[in-house]
């Protein structure tokens, strides 16, 4: 649309990428499926941390383990600082929680640390793009070639500001950002729902991250997504799991010592570590130990702990989701029995109870959990990628949110000679579509005129004609059909079906 096109030719691989506030992961298309890819250290996800110190600045894993020592300097969760300023209300919660301080890069909420002997003030885009530079290197070991272009996730509550600072961290990255899509439609194309010829479907997507939760229908229909509404929680997130386990922990060890270990930062940091891997535990098994060696004045934690006792200590919390289900189907104008699959995406959805909840909270469905809940979103970002190499791309459409599922930029009226015209497919139609019509043909008429007309109804502009000839009596079929691309094709039949006639017209200028 616009003066404002820039088109690159998408040339080599494009990554999918997904950018989470705890951890995130990049996905490449590899013998047709998309697969996250390892990082150096082996793992498939890399934490979103950046570390800073006087001699360097260190990314992911060997940053999180700084956390420990470092805190001042290491910069965690940058994801929840995009597109804020420094006095937005909700980043108030976060600066009691965060260690590091935030302060204003160009009115914008940035991260200031020290680094290499000075105050250095890091904006939220360039903290975010230390990340994505890592996971950018991690794709090009993988594909033994540079990555330029990549398809981004964004929350689904996520405003126009924060879409535009997260395709601004991968421009800081080294990368072209070619579409930012929702978490919820990527974790949609990750299952293959987009293929045309599947059956329609309600999706609901069930997003349970590290601070916040969201629930979002989809409509699935014709190779087309469509997003029907959401909800969100900002109080339920699988760190608040960690800090009950974490709560619970230190009150087993105060009962035993007669000494309270989160006075001491570096012990509550090890605590933490451990329970994060007790809790992935408890999710495979019923029972855990969170053990940390010398964890505080030299004497070792050691708890047990059940999945009944975790499922106790989180009940809360984990209560908040039959709401969470509910609030998003009102506001799609849904019915939880209108719901055929739910999808669910974030690590803590592999925690048994927040399944059973969400699958009782949608009357039971099938709860798809075939790709792993944390590879989702990069997964189905790389399909979307992999569907834009080769192509030409027009960059300035990138934040658009109606190219996430493209739709008719025009009316689109059909009108028979003495029988008026008919509205068929109005503006912002999900495509693929088609549309059927028919026309009473005036008395003793041998010959049907029909016209394709675009735009506002008032001003509205012919396309295509055709006429059919030798026609029966009776009424005349149309059938609209717009593709993907916009093109739109016309069939037109008599009431015998005898005489046809076929027509197709290129895509509309925006």
């Amino acid at each position: 649309g616009g003066g404002g096109s820039k088109e690159v030719e998408v040339k080599g691989p494009c990554i999918g990428v997904d950018l989470g506030t705890h951890s995130s992961s990049v996905a490449v298309i590899r013998a047709d499926a998309p697969t996250v890819v390892a990082n150096a250290q082996g793992n498939h996800s890399t934490p979103s941390v950046v570390s800073f110190s006087d001699a360097e600045m260190l990314v992911g894993e060997v940053a999180a383990t700084q956390a420990v020592k470092n805190q001042a300097n290491t910069v965690v969760e940058g994801k929840r600082l995009l597109g804020k300023k420094p006095e937005d209300e909700d980043l108030a919660k976060d600066k009691k929680r965060w260690r590091f301080g935030v302060g204003a890069k160009d009115g914008k909420a940035g991260a200031s640390v020290q680094y290499k002997g000075s105050t250095e003030l890091f904006s939220a885009e360039a903290i975010c793009g230390f990340v994505l530079a890592s996971l950018k290197a991690t794709a090009e070991a993988f594909v033994h070639s540079p990555v330029k272009h990549c398809v981004l996730a964004a929350p689904i509550h996520f405003t126009d500001a924060q879409r535009e600072a997260l395709s601004g961290a991968a421009t800081s990255a080294g990368l072209t950002c070619l579409r930012v899509i929702s978490e919820p439609v990527a974790a949609a194309l990750s299952y293959d729902l987009d293929k045309p010829g599947g059956p329609a479907a309600t999706v609901a997507v069930f997003n349970m991250g590290s601070v916040s939760s969201d629930v979002t229908l989809l409509r699935v229909s014709g190779g087309f997504i469509s997003q029907l509404g959401y909800a969100v929680d900002y109080e339920l997130g699988g760190s608040e799991v960690d800090d009950n386990l974490v709560a619970f922990c230190c009150k087993e060890f105060q009962r035993k010592n007669k000494m309270d270990p989160s006075e001491n930062p570096r012990a509550l940091a090890k605590i933490k570590a451990a329970c994060e891997q007790a809790k992935i535990q408890l999710s495979q098994s019923p029972n855990a130990k969170v053990f940390v060696e010398s964890a505080h004045e030299g004497i070792d934690l050691n708890v047990a702990a059940s999945s009944a006792r975790f499922e106790q200590m989180n009940s809360a919390l984990f209560n908040r989701i039959p709401d969470l289900a509910k609030r998003a189907l009102a506001e799609a104008g849904v019915a939880a029995d209108g719901v055929d699959k739910v999808i669910l995406v974030g690590g803590p959805t592999r925690i048994p109870k927040v399944q059973a909840l969400v699958q009782s909270a949608f009357d039971g469905k099938e709860v798809c959990s075939t790709v792993p809940p944390e590879a989702v979103v990069a997964m189905g970002c790389a399909v979307q990628a992999e569907a834009m190499v080769g192509v030409s791309v027009d960059t300035a459409e990138a934040l658009n949110r109606l190219c996430e599922v493209p739709a008719t930029p025009k009316d689109i009226f059909v009108g028979a000679e003495g029988g008026g015209r008919a509205l068929v497919v109005p503006k912002g139609t999900p495509l693929p579509c088609e549309k059927v019509l028919k026309f009473e043909v005036a008395e003793g008429a041998t010959s049907a005129h029909i016209e394709v007309l675009e735009g506002d109804e008032s001003a509205a502009q012919s396309v295509a004609s055709l006429v059919l000839d030798e026609i029966e009596q009776g009424p005349v079929t149309v059938s609209v059909h717009v593709t993907p691309m916009g093109e739109i094709d016309i069939h037109a039949k008599d009431s015998s079906g005898t005489a046809r006639h076929n027509v197709s017209v290129g895509p509309a200028d925006e």
